[in-house]
């Protein structure tokens, strides 16, 4: 994964791993924390699928922006997928802004998923309840956002 010269920096993802354990190499000295938030196994019914690009508003025909009108965004969710882990990247505006994303069935979460920097670009990994039939997508300030789901439920 690349990183900058930043004092501190956050990248999140998606590692398959085995009883062997993971391996962290870096061509520079560097310090890293690892955190894992979720654990995944066989029988828990959920599988690794790619990534796959799931909503790209770079390429949307709408103009390519999530922002603050009307109710953002709402992305269909295919049938059968109930829970999902995505990376989320969102960046590109003038100004910082942060995004939200839920199951449109439920309620607005209070806090957002992830804060775009002006002129930045940020990801963050999510885990999201997607029973509803459309996720929402909602931002503080026009902003450009990638979806890529990593895994899906069975």
């Amino acid at each position: 994964m690349p990183f900058t010269a930043a004092a501190t920096q956050v990248i999140s993802g998606i590692a398959r791993t085995f009883e062997s354990g993971m391996c962290i190499t870096s061509d520079r000295a560097v310090h890293v924390l690892v955190d894992v938030s979720g654990l995944w196994l066989d029988d828990a019914g959920v599988v690794a699928v790619g990534p796959t690009r799931w909503y790209d508003s770079r390429v949307d025909a709408e103009g390519g922006l999530i922002d603050t009108g009307g109710d953002g965004k709402r992305l269909p969710v295919p049938a059968g997928v109930d829970k999902g882990q995505f990376t989320i990247t969102v960046g590109g505006g003038l100004v910082d802004a942060t995004v939200w994303a839920w199951n449109c069935d439920e309620l607005q979460p209070r806090y957002p998923i992830v804060r775009s920097t002006a002129g930045t670009y940020t990801s963050a990994t999510m885990s999201l309840d997607l029973t509803g039939e459309l996720l929402c997508l909602l931002a503080s300030a026009p902003v450009r956002v990638v979806l890529d789901l990593q895994a899906r439920s069975l």
